[in-house]
């Protein structure tokens, strides 16, 4: 007889907004992120610079909080007879 089992995750959904913290000074348990990959509002606030720092979902006081809607990308795929081709799209 066979021994079958499961592994199963759970976990809880993403909220439809996620409001990220940012700032421009480097503190302990925060987590630094290169200038390209910030939103413009935080280089808008606080200038140009190499990094920024963020405690993603954590409020800290005088932090700039910036507020996203979820995106889900949504994977359709086209079966033909010598390929598959994947089509994506992002829905809001």
């Amino acid at each position: 007889m066979s021994n079958l089992s499961f592994n199963m995750l759970t976990f809880n959904h993403p909220q439809d907004e996620l409001t990220f913290y940012f700032t421009d000074k480097e503190q302990d348990g925060l987590t630094r992120i290169f200038h390209k990959l910030v939103p413009n509002e935080v280089i808008d606030k606080d200038g140009e610079q190499e990094h920024y720092y963020t405690s993603f979902e954590h409020e800290i006081e005088g932090f700039l909080p910036v507020i996203r809607v979820k995106i889900i990308r949504k994977i359709e795929y086209e079966n033909s007879s010598n390929c598959t081709r994947r089509n994506s799209r992002i829905v809001r």
